[in-house]
């Protein structure tokens, strides 16, 4: 069979409709309508015309891949353009701190507890003295004894100075009257003096003084002078150090005690109305390298089922302290039994304002296109935002907007 070039083929004649119809009816001006529409299917179908091109399968396929590569194009600029329009508006975080709202509640709680009988603990502990002490000299004192050599009673002045061997000058510290001579009897009287100079150097032994004070009176002493002493700095026991040990002390029983309790399988206990003693082997400001302090204490206890006692602390907490609706606990609160009968306790917890998706939706068509100024003070309006950080001026779009929200801060 013969084939021609599709392109080269064009057609010998052509002629629109109208143009064979007005034709055929000034050839033929007798012939009727259906004559005449005879006559011009008659030229119509003289008429050379052209076949229509058929395709191989190669073509065909070639087509239909050259089609899904146009389509694979046009999605991949598409998704361009989208990252394009991304990076080019980029997203901006705003720092949210929601309002917070503290609360603290006293309440009794009904509650199955049992009282426990009291249990002692007690605990020693040691530590350096931190204080500093200072000691003035002090002057040695003794006794001096006078023996009266005539048979006339002698008087000595209080403040006469005596002169030992030692170069130590003793002061009386009392007047004294000399009995007379009366043999096989010596006359003789005892005063207390002290030494004249202040320190260790007056601490003069026995018979330092062994000397005539005058052509009737001798002068000795018989024991040695004591308790003279130097000036001097010292480690001594400060406040800090008996408070420490107080502190130290009964934290360390208090940790202990709930473990003194005889208790059933799943109880807890609280211990209560507890007395404390404390003793120290030293007293505030006396010397002393370390001081040991022997704490004792005395506690009764109330036992109770821990998860009982906060499923209902935290039910009165919420049902009396809750701001509004849109509140909620951060973490867990804190329960302490604050009395015994009846079984009351104090919990204290935090509130804080949970923003919806909503509220961010909302927010952040509110602070579109605003500066950093202006939406913080819009934020700050709201009532339960209390700080907002806004980077830079926020893009016209809100989708372009996030929230970071921080608590606890």
């Amino acid at each position: 069979m013969q084939t021609q070039d599709r392109q080269a083929i064009q057609p010998t004649t052509t002629f629109p409709t109208g143009e064979l119809l007005a034709a055929a009816g000034e050839a033929y001006p007798h012939l009727t309508s259906e004559e005449a529409d005879q006559v011009f299917l008659e030229a119509v179908s003289d008429i050379p015309t052209q076949s229509l091109p058929r395709f191989t399968p190669g073509e065909v396929e070639r087509a239909e891949r050259n089609f899904l590569i146009l389509v694979v194009i046009m999605v991949l600029s598409f998704l361009l353009g989208s990252l394009i329009g991304i990076l080019t508006t980029p997203t901006v975080t705003v720092d949210l701190v929601p309002a917070e709202e503290p609360a603290t509640l006293t309440t009794p709680l009904d509650i199955p507890a049992r009282s426990l009988a009291p249990v002692t603990l007690s605990t020693s502990l040691t530590v350096p003295t931190t204080g500093h002490g200072h000691q003035d000299a002090h002057a040695a004192t003794g006794r001096v004894t006078l023996y009266n050599g005539s048979f006339t009673p002698q008087k000595i002045a209080a403040g006469t100075r005596l002169n030992g061997k030692e170069g130590v000058t003793v002061v009386t510290d009392a007047a004294a009257t000399i009995p007379a001579d009366s043999p096989p009897v010596n006359g003789q009287a005892s005063v207390s003096a002290h030494a004249l100079v202040a320190g260790s150097r007056g601490n003069i032994p026995a018979f330092d003084l062994n000397s005539a004070l005058s052509s009737a009176v001798f002068v000795e002493n018989l024991q040695a002078f004591t308790s003279g002493s130097d000036a001097r700095d010292y480690q001594a026991v400060a406040q800090a150090d008996l408070d420490r040990l107080n502190s130290t002390g009964r934290n360390a029983l208090m940790q202990r005690m709930p473990q003194a309790f005889i208790l059933t399988p799943r109880e807890q206990v609280t211990p209560t109305a507890c007395v404390f003693r404390e003793s120290a082997d030293h007293g505030l400001g006396q010397e002393a390298q370390t001081v040991t302090e022997q704490v004792t204490a005395t506690c009764k206890g109330i036992a109770y089922r821990q998860d009982a006692l906060q499923r209902a602390a935290t039910k009165a907490f919420t049902l009396h302290t809750r701001p509004g609706a849109q509140y909620e606990l951060d973490g867990v609160v804190r329960v302490r039994v604050a009395r015994v009968s009846p079984l009351t306790v104090r919990v204290s917890g935090r509130w804080v304002y949970v923003l919806s998706q909503d509220d961010e939706q909302w927010l952040a068509q509110q602070i579109a296109g605003d500066s950093p100024r202006q939406a913080t003070a819009y934020l700050l309006h709201t009532g339960y935002i209390t700080r907002a950080t806004v980077p830079g001026p926020l893009p016209k779009d809100p989708g372009y907007i996030r929230f970071a929200i921080l608590v606890g801060l």
